[in-house]
């Protein structure tokens, strides 16, 4: 896959190989169920909606079937199953609206698991319960690849950091953002 280079129609795009067999560029890719773009437009809407709503069947599911539990088996049973949101430290959200859905949802999810009712801050319940809320698992998530990108064992991937335009890219101004902002 390519990734935003604004003139790269008028430069072209070069042969790739792999085992002597040319390899195709594409503009959008299906990961794991997620959905990646060239474009970084990771967020549509249907999208966004497809995710919170596996996300809340999840809770609904693990609160039913693990009601009766304690609170720690609770906690191991959220950080398992809600602590990796997966390539959410690719996502560059269009508008804030879009991560605001998702991390509502997140939020919804933990009073779901723990039965947090009422008008209780839930900062202070996940603070209580020594629980990373969505923004600081969003940090992680991206600190982790971030780690993973910048000293890699790859020497492809070394080549690529090394290239000043790297650092340029929307993707690395949306992790300085998130690490840093």
């Amino acid at each position: 896959m390519r990734f935003g280079c604004s003139n790269a129609k008028l430069l072209g795009f070069p042969n790739v190989s792999l085992n002597n067999k040319t390899l195709h560029w594409v503009d959008n890719f299906c990961y794991l169920g997620y959905n990646m773009s060239s474009s970084f437009k990771y967020y549509d809407y249907s999208e966004i909606d497809k995710r919170c709503h596996t996300m809340r069947v999840r809770a609904n599911m693990l609160a039913s079937r693990f009601s009766k539990v304690s609170e720690d088996v609770k906690k191991l049973l959220f950080k398992t199953y809600f602590s990796s949101i997966y390539c959410s430290s690719l996502w560059i959200p269009q508008t804030q609206k879009c991560l605001q859905k998702i991390r509502v949802t997140f939020n919804d999810c933990f009073r779901i698991i723990f039965k947090v009712k009422g008008p209780h801050s839930i900062s202070n319940e996940f603070v209580r319960r020594g629980i990373c809320n969505f923004e600081a698992r969003r940090r992680i998530c991206c600190f982790s690849l971030i780690k993973r990108v910048l000293f890699p064992k790859n020497e492809i991937v070394l080549d690529i950091v090394n290239c000043t335009t790297f650092y340029r890219t929307v993707l690395y101004q949306e992790w300085i953002k998130i690490l840093y902002v």
